[in-house]
């Protein structure tokens, strides 16, 4: 069981630690505990897959965001919102230029400014751009964070962010890539286009044709199109250039696995078009269905079995 009395105690421990310094207080509580940590997981959570063939560590993170300072009448702890590589920070009145000075010195004492904007007005500094790493991000963070902290907050912290930032960089290709399968091949493609076209053959079925082609079952001669480019027609599946390249190698190994057909780009690489052509049989396809279907579940409870293993 959790020790309130313990958290509480701790907490007013370190607030007291501040002695009433307000900007000081924002500075830290806000600034460094609060803010820093959102742009490292906002970095984090904004990694695609067209990054992943160049990262190795958290040195080959880049980031880079220009921080816009405001100004608030009324008095309120500081508030930030992350928009793309726009930061927006609303500071208070009572520590507006405290707190505007002390963090950009923090990125200039840290090497990252790359650029400032200036109060048309004023002439003074109320943007600034700077670029890093994560790697060096982070640590600059823990440097700042040990300064006002008992060493076991400072190590805590940094701890935290080094340990999700490795876990996400490690497991953001297997991440994004089950996303995709989930989402586009399962969903979209299996659950949805090949039921459909399952279900239109069955449906097209007659007296005559089912007499005629039963010998040799009923042919599938269907094309289901990823594109980046839709324009409403059926059988199309709306995906990211990224996406689409790393969708082609699984939805021709499910073709040829299956001897269904094929998947390949339509025209070339930059018409960003890959055709999955069907050139099979009824029968033959209701069988890949619900192959697919029982290896995936096989897949995913395996998986589920080893994550709880592992904890």
């Amino acid at each position: 069981m959790e020790n309130l009395y313990k958290e509480l105690r701790n907490r007013k421990i370190h607030l007291n630690s501040f002695n009433a310094n307000l900007g000081n207080a924002d500075y830290y509580l806000s600034f460094v505990e609060d803010f820093i940590p959102q742009i490292v997981n906002h970095t984090i959570d904004n990694l695609t897959l067209k990054d992943i063939k160049d990262i190795s560590s958290l040195d080959d993170i880049k980031l880079k965001y220009t921080i816009h300072f405001f100004q608030e009448r009324h008095e309120s702890d500081p508030a930030m919102r992350i928009d793309d590589n726009i930061i927006f920070m609303h500071l208070p009145a009572s520590t507006y230029k405290y707190l505007k000075e002390k963090i950009t010195f923090f990125f200039e004492h840290s090497e990252m400014v790359t650029d400032f904007g200036y109060d048309s007005k004023s002439l003074e500094p109320d943007a600034v751009t700077f670029e890093t790493t994560l790697a060096h991000l982070i640590a600059c963070y823990g440097l700042e964070i040990a300064k006002d902290h008992r060493i076991e907050d400072s190590f805590k912290g940094v701890t935290t962010l080094l340990t999700k930032s490795i876990s996400a960089t490690d497991s953001l290709s297997s991440h994004y890539t089950d996303e995709l399968h989930d989402r586009v091949f399962e969903q979209e493609f299996l659950d949805n286009y090949v039921v459909k076209i399952i279900k239109l053959v069955i449906a097209n079925l007659n007296q005559r044709n089912y007499i005629e082609k039963e010998k040799k079952d009923h042919p599938v001669d269907v094309r289901v199109v990823l594109t980046t480019k839709p324009t409403n027609k059926d059988f199309e599946i709306a995906v990211t250039k990224e996406e689409l390249e790393c969708l082609l190698p699984l939805f021709d190994g499910f073709m040829r696995f299956y001897n269904l057909g094929s998947a390949n780009y339509l025209y070339d690489i930059s018409d960003e078009k890959v055709g999955i052509t069907f050139k099979t049989h009824l029968n033959d396809l209701i069988d890949a269905y619900y192959m697919e279907k029982q290896r995936i579940e096989y897949f995913q409870n395996h998986h589920k079995d080893e994550k709880q293993i592992s904890f």
